[in-house]
C-alpha cells in the first residue's frame, strides 16, 4: 500500500508547484519571470477599490463557474491573492482540482502589498 501511495503521488503530484510567497517574494518572482498572470479573488467591490496592477478579477465565489476564461494559464505562475489568504486558499484548489501547475499564494494579502510594493 505504502508503494502504491509513492507511485501515486510520483505520478500526479510532482507536475505542480503551489507554495505560500511573501509580497516581497512575489515581486521579486514577478521582477524574473515574463510569463505570469495575478488573479485577484476578492468581490468586484474591493478589487474596484484598489489592486494589484494588471490583476484578473475573479472572485473566489465564481471561480469555478469561469474557469475556463484561465485555461491558457495552465503552465503560466499564478499568484493569487485577497486580504487574509482564507479565499485565496479556496482559490488554489479550485486551480489544482482543475490541473493548474505555477500557483502562488500571495499570503500577507492585498492590505499588506498597499504597505510594501505600490
Amino acid at each position: 500500500m505504502k508503494k502504491l501511495i509513492i507511485l501515486v503521488f510520483l505520478l500526479f503530484g510532482c507536475n505542480s508547484i503551489s507554495k505560500e510567497v511573501s509580497n516581497l517574494d512575489a515581486l521579486d518572482i514577478m521582477h524574473k519571470e515574463k510569463d505570469y498572470i495575478i488573479l485577484d479573488v476578492r468581490t468586484i467591490q474591493e478589487y474596484n477599490m484598489g489592486h494589484i496592477n494588471n490583476a484578473l478579477s475573479i472572485p473566489h465565489l465564481e471561480l469555478e463557474n469561469r474557469i475556463e476564461e484561465l485555461k491558457d494559464y495552465k503552465n503560466t505562475i499564478i499568484f493569487v491573492y485577497c486580504n487574509s489568504n482564507a479565499r485565496s486558499k479556496v482559490a488554489k484548489q479550485i486551480l489544482e482540482n482543475h490541473n493548474f501547475k505555477r500557483i502562488y499564494l500571495l499570503y500577507e494579502g492585498y492590505s499588506e502589498w498597499e504597505k510594501c510594493c505600490i
